[in-house]
């Protein structure tokens, strides 16, 4: 089976990046909610204050982020925020 992962990167402005593979994101944006799988058309997309999910295998984790922006392309997807917590 091919592998299905893709590299995702939350960046802040103190410098903070964290480097994750994942499977698939799922973003609120203004109008709703969008999931990004490996692969996915090239997209840029304001985001609102609220929680990232990022699933990778059968495990899902949730990171709080500050108002951001999404960047997809070939490589993977960025997320570059005001901040990134995440959830337990």
């Amino acid at each position: 089976m091919a592998d299905a992962s893709f590299p995702l990167e939350f960046v802040t402005p103190t410098g903070g990046v964290q480097r994750l593979r994942c499977d698939g994101i799922v973003v609120a944006l203004a109008d709703g909610e969008a999931g990004i799988l490996k692969g996915h058309a090239p997209m840029m997309a304001a985001l609102p204050a609220g929680i990232v999910r990022v699933r990778s295998g059968e495990t899902e984790e949730r990171y709080a982020v500050g108002e951001a922006f999404l960047q997809v392309s070939q490589k993977g997807a960025a997320i570059f925020t005001t901040k990134c917590e995440k959830q337990e």
